[in-house]
């Protein structure tokens, strides 16, 4: 199994990694949990915003995923599993697995004026991928996002309800947005899911009122915190 390393280090850090393991780091020196090292001072920490260890007495340091393999007894593959586990990350599958997919739901993505820029498409075998009208070839796709406009989910409703000045409500997903407009409130979510949100799109909800939903997950969490702190002096 094929995982994207790269997403996996920008959603689990080392201290979410020691916090699995029992261990609580306080920001600065702790003793050292690695195996092979009786630390009597503390001399290991977390660097560069906790995405990476060192020790100053065994002189051992890396990433988050070379951490998890020395807690779990050095197999490297299994540490990449049980991060991607942890994060809510599934395997990267093959383009021929991805073909025998089909489409089960689509989400348009339009601009203020309601015209079609892409769609989200949630897949069976569970997949998200995106498309984008083809612009020489009336009804037909593209499956890729080149030089393609992306905006916030619902983006015409949340343009009329930021006139009314109602309340925006900034779920996780596409799904999540629907139940509540099914509620009659104003929802919007950005494409790509956790982890995916734009500088950009905070520029939509300028002066809005916003109510910010986090899935209940590490990456759910992590995801609603940056969206928070994308907002802070854009919106209320």
């Amino acid at each position: 199994m094929k995982y994207d390393l790269h997403e996996i280090k920008g959603r689990v850090t080392c201290a979410d990694v020691l916090r699995q393991h029992g261990i609580e780091w306080n920001g600065r020196d702790i003793s050292c949990p690695l195996p092979g090292h009786d630390d009597d001072r503390p001399s290991f920490g977390l660097c560069h915003d906790a995405a990476a260890f060192c020790c100053h007495g065994c002189d051992r340091k890396g990433d988050v995923i070379e951490l998890q393999a020395l807690l779990n007894g050095g197999e490297k593959g299994k540490a990449i599993q049980a991060l991607a586990k942890l994060a809510g990350i599934e395997p990267e599958r093959t383009r021929k697995q991805r073909k025998r997919g089909r489409i089960v739901e689509t989400y348009d993505y339009t601009d203020a004026a309601g015209k079609l820029l892409f769609q989200v498409c949630r897949m069976d075998p569970k997949d998200f991928r995106q498309r984008r009208p083809d612009p020489e070839k009336p009804g037909r796709w593209l499956w890729n996002m080149n030089g393609t406009r992306r905006v916030l989910y619902r983006l015409p409703a949340i343009v009329e309800a930021l006139a009314a000045g109602r309340v925006v409500f900034i779920a996780e997903g596409e799904k999540d947005c629907d139940a509540l407009a099914g509620l009659d409130l104003a929802a919007t979510c950005n494409p790509g899911g956790a982890g995916k949100w734009r500088s950009e799109y905070a520029e939509a909800l300028s002066g809005a009122k916003v109510i910010v939903i986090a899935d209940k997950d590490i990456p759910g969490r992590k995801h609603a915190a940056a969206v928070l702190q994308a907002l802070i002096g854009k919106a209320e």
